[in-house]
Parts: structure tokens; sequence; C-alpha cells
């Protein structure tokens, strides 16, 4: 089986962890860690971008591309920071 090398700080966190959540030993909770982190990859970011997001961000482009909106970097961040989907 391959084994993994982290520093000490990080193992000691991880076992505090695994006694936390109940875990048998540090191998199963990093194992379950990867799992997990492997099936939200998998799982991409469909359920962000729905079909009514979709659909505005469509209505969006539009109107940038008639020239009647336009955002600035700030904007955009600030829109998907504060989840707002605003005119």
């Amino acid at each position: 089986m391959p084994k993994v090398q982290i520093n000490e700080r990080s193992f000691q966190a991880a076992q505090r962890r695994a006694a936390d959540g109940g875990y048998a030993n540090i191998e199963e909770y990093i194992a379950d860690l990867i799992a997990q982190d492997v099936a939200n990859e998998a799982s991409g970011y469909e359920h962000v971008f729905t079909a009514e997001l979709l659909a505005r961000l469509d209505q969006i482009s539009g109107k940038i591309k008639a020239g009647g909106k336009t955002f600035t970097m700030a904007e955009v961040r600030g829109l998907f920071e504060n989840g707002k989907h605003e005119e």
C-alpha cells in the first residue's frame, strides 16, 4: 500500500481530528478525507450552475454584448462572494 509523508504538526492535527471524529485510526481518517475530496471533485460545479443561474448569465451576457451593461472585476468578485444576482 502507498505511504504518505506529512510533517509532524499536520500529523498531530490529523490524530486529534481522527480521535474527535471517532475514527479507529489516523489512516482511516485520512482515507475518508481523500474519498470525500474525490467525490466532491467528481460532482464538479453542477450544483452551483443551476438552470436559473445559467439563464441569468445568458441574459447578462446579452446586455454586455449590446453595450448596455459592464462589470468591473471588483463588482464580479463582490457578486460571487455575496451570492447576489443583481441586474
